[in-house]
């Protein structure tokens, strides 16, 4: 059997899910019942893919406030009541299945949840395009880079591995994995923002992946 030329490893949250929604029902669900006034949904994306401080999008919330919000937030965030409202973003399974058969395709998440993680993947159908799954399972929020929970459960391997994502968090991991990042358009940052990182390749979504692995 001939092994994989490459390996890919895949952001999931505004790499392949659409995440606007879940995002930004569950923001306002929170300021909301924390008693100040939410902003609208262009207005809190426009921020937040500007990376602005939690200072700026919670400005309606005292420091406390600020604190409660977080607290709410990873507490909600990966239950089935908001990871429900994930969609696939439009060319994304046919970009799976594309490069599947090139590739080797790593998922690698900052989720914790395996079990709601699954019931996701298995909902939009995707589950079986991927040869491994990393996850942040049984690690604080916070308490571990994306690339060191990669090179812990899935070691890089093959000619020109890259990590593909929407974030810092995945232009990091590419830099302290010695491989490639490509950024995608459709998540948490602008095209600005993520310019200024400079990662290897920027494209305007995922459906542009296999163009982009099979010319590089």
């Amino acid at each position: 059997m001939i092994e994989p030329e490459r390996t890919v490893y895949l952001d999931l949250d505004g790499t392949l899910f659409d995440i606007r929604s879940k995002y930004y029902t569950l923001y306002s669900r929170i300021v909301v019942e924390l008693g100040a006034q939410s902003l609208s949904q262009v207005a809190y994306w426009a921020l937040k893919r500007g990376a602005a401080s939690p200072e700026v999008i919670l400005s309606g919330l005292d420091a406390a406030g600020r604190d409660e919000y977080g607290r709410r937030w990873l507490a909600a965030i990966e239950t089935p009541a908001f990871t429900g409202l994930d969609t696939l973003l439009p060319g994304a399974r046919d970009a799976l299945s594309d490069l599947r058969r090139r590739s080797s395709l790593v998922l690698a998440t900052m989720r914790h949840d395996e079990a709601v993680l699954a019931a996701d993947l298995a909902r939009l159908g995707i589950q079986r395009f991927f040869s491994r799954i990393v996850t942040a399972a049984g690690r604080p929020p916070g308490d571990t880079a994306k690339g060191e929970l990669i090179r812990e459960h899935a070691p890089v391997s093959g000619v020109g591995a890259i990590v593909v994502g929407d974030s810092e968090a995945d232009v990091q991991a590419a830099r302290e994995l010695g491989v490639r990042s490509v950024c995608v358009l459709t998540g948490i940052r602008d095209l600005a923002y993520l310019e200024a990182l400079r990662p290897d390749f920027i494209i305007d979504s995922v459906a542009q992946l296999p163009a982009l692995v099979g010319a590089i």
